[in-house]
């Protein structure tokens, strides 16, 4: 009878009897389980970084509104400024400089 080659990580795996539980640990099932693990903590570690910066991305979300809502304010309160400047002829480019906007 010829013998089967086998490749180095083909070895016959180690069953572990434990009651009706039973346990396989070969050599490539150790490492599809260490790769397992190796990947889902790189998966933690990159959703760890996805929180924090979406975390980030809400805080300046609300800054900008904040800023946003301030300069609505202001341009509002310029507008009767404005019309008057209009009224006594100023041109657009002297009243963008005395209103700053």
């Amino acid at each position: 009878m010829a013998r089967k080659a086998r490749a180095p990580f083909d070895a016959a795996p180690i069953v572990v009897q434990l009651g009706a539980i039973s346990l396989s640990t070969s050599p490539i099932s150790k490492l599809r389980t260490a790769d397992d693990e190796r990947r889902q903590a790189k998966r933690n570690t990159i959703a760890d970084k996805l929180t924090v910066e979406a975390k980030a991305l809400a805080d300046l979300k609300l800054e900008e509104a904040a800023v946003e809502g301030e300069r609505r304010m202001i341009e509002a309160s310029l507008g009767p400024v404005r019309y008057l400047a209009t009224l006594l002829g100023a041109d657009s480019e002297t009243i963008r400089a005395c209103c700053c906007c």
